[in-house]
C-alpha cells in the first residue's frame, strides 16, 4: 500500500468512526413505545434527525469505494470472495440478531407484566407461526431484526456483494455515470422507484451509493486534492441548503450524503496530512462493533428509562442524551475490554477487524 492509499484508508476509518457515532445518536431517540408524543420532544427529534441524515448512505459509499480498489478474481475468485463476507459480515449479523433478541426478551417479559399485557407483546413471538417468529429474530424479510433494526445495512450489504461479478462487470466495460444516470433520475423524480419490486433489498439506495463508491475508487487521485477552503465551503453551503429545505430545492436532498461526506473529507484535511498522518486511536477500529451492538444496549436502557422517569417532554429530551452516552460508553468500553480480555471472541463478533 503505497502512502496515499494508506492516507485514504486511514482517512475512511475514522469517517467509518465517525459515522458510527452518529447513528448511535440517531438511534437514542426515547419516543419509540411512547403513545402520546410531546410536542417539545417530536420537535427535539427531529432536528436531531436532520442533524445526521445520511450517515447509512455514506457507509455504502465506503463500501463501494474498497470494493472497487480490490480485485477479488486475483485474490481467489468469488468463491473466496463470498467465503470471507460470510465471515465478515454473515457471521455477526446471526450472531448479534440472536444476542438482541436474547436480551431484549427478559425485560419485555417484565415490562409486560406490570403493565397487563400478554406476555408477548411487542417481542418476537407476536406472530402467530414460527416462521414469523425466525423472520422477527433475523430480519430476513423485514427492515432488520425485530430487536437489532440497525442490522439491516450489514444484511442488505451482504446481498450486494453477491451481485458481486455484475458489479465489476459494469465497472470495467461501462463508464460509471452511464450505470448511474437512470437511477440518478429515478432517485429524484419517483418517490420509490424500486422498494415496490424487491423491497427487501431498497435497491435505491444501496446500489445508487455503492456504485458512487466505486466511482470514487476510479478517480481515487481526485481524493488527494487539497483545495480545502473552497470544497469545505460550498459542502457546508449545500448541505444547509438541503437541511433547510428551500422551496425547488428539496432533490439537493438526494445529494446530501455526497456533501456531508465531502465537507468531513476536506475538514480531516484541516488538521491532518498525508505528511503528518496522526497513529490511530484503538477506539477508531470499533466502528462495526458498535454499529452492530449499540441498539441492543439501547433497547434496555430506553424501556427502562420510561419507567423510572416518565414520559413527559423533559423526560424524554434527558433520556434521549442519557441514551446516547450509555451507549457510547459501553460500546467503546466493552469492546476495548473484550479485545483486551478474549480477542478472539471479539474477532469472531467484530468480522475479523480489529
Amino acid at each position: 500500500m503505497t502512502r496515499d492509499e494508506e492516507y485514504i484508508s486511514i482517512k475512511f476509518r475514522w469517517i467509518s468512526f465517525a459515522l458510527a457515532v452518529m447513528i448511535m445518536l440517531l438511534h437514542a431517540g426515547s419516543l419509540r413505545g411512547v403513545a402520546e408524543v410531546p410536542i417539545a420532544a417530536k420537535n427535539f427529534h427531529v432536528a436531531l434527525g436532520y442533524l445526521i441524515w445520511s450517515p447509512v448512505p455514506i457507509f455504502f459509499i465506503i463500501s463501494g469505494y474498497f470494493f472497487g480498489m480490490s480485485n477479488y478474481v486475483r485474490d481467489g475468485g468469488y468463491y473466496n470472495f463470498m467465503s470471507k463476507k460470510c465471515r465478515t459480515l454473515l457471521t455477526p449479523y446471526v450472531i448479534f440478531a440472536l444476542l438482541g433478541t436474547f436480551m431484549a426478551m427478559p425485560l419485555m417479559f417484565a415490562l409486560n407484566h406490570i403493565k397487563n399485557l400478554p406476555w408477548y407483546d411487542r417481542t418476537v413471538f407476536a406472530g402467530e407461526h414460527w416462521w414469523q417468529w425466525c423472520d422477527a429474530i433475523l430480519g430476513i424479510s423485514t427492515a432488520g431484526p425485530l430487536n437489532n433494526g440497525p442490522l439491516w445495512y450489514v444484511h442488505s450489504l451482504f446481498c450486494v456483494f453477491m451481485f458481486a461479478p455484475i458489479w465489476r462487470f459494469l465497472f470495467r466495460r461501462l463508464t460509471c455515470w452511464v450505470f448511474l444516470l437512470p437511477l440518478i433520475l429515478c432517485q429524484i423524480f419517483v418517490s420509490n422507484p424500486f422498494d415496490t419490486v424487491v423491497p427487501i433489498l431498497n435497491v435505491r439506495l444501496l446500489v445508487v451509493w455503492f456504485f458512487a463508491g466505486m466511482f470514487l475508487a476510479g478517480v481515487s487521485p481526485i481524493l488527494l486534492h487539497k483545495r480545502r477552503p473552497l470544497v469545505v465551503a460550498l459542502s457546508g453551503l449545500l448541505v444547509l441548503l438541503c437541511l433547510l429545505h428551500i422551496p425547488y430545492l428539496g432533490w439537493l436532498r438526494f445529494w446530501l450524503p455526497l456533501f456531508q461526506l465531502a465537507f468531513i473529507w476536506t475538514s480531516f484535511d484541516l488538521y491532518f496530512s498525508a505528511e503528518a498522518m496522526p497513529a490511530l486511536p484503538e477506539f477508531v477500529g470499533l466502528s462495526f462493533w458498535m454499529y452492530c451492538i449499540h441498539a441492543i444496549v439501547s433497547n434496555l436502557v430506553v424501556p427502562i428509562g420510561h419507567y423510572f422517569l416518565g414520559e413527559g417532554a423533559i423526560a424524554l429530551c434527558c433520556l434521549t442524551i442519557l441514551n446516547f452516552a450509555l451507549c457510547l460508553l459501553i460500546t467503546i468500553g466493552g469492546g476495548l475490554w473484550l479485545k483486551r480480555r478474549n480477542l478472539r471472541l471479539y474477532e469472531v463478533l467484530s468480522g475479523g477487524r480489529g
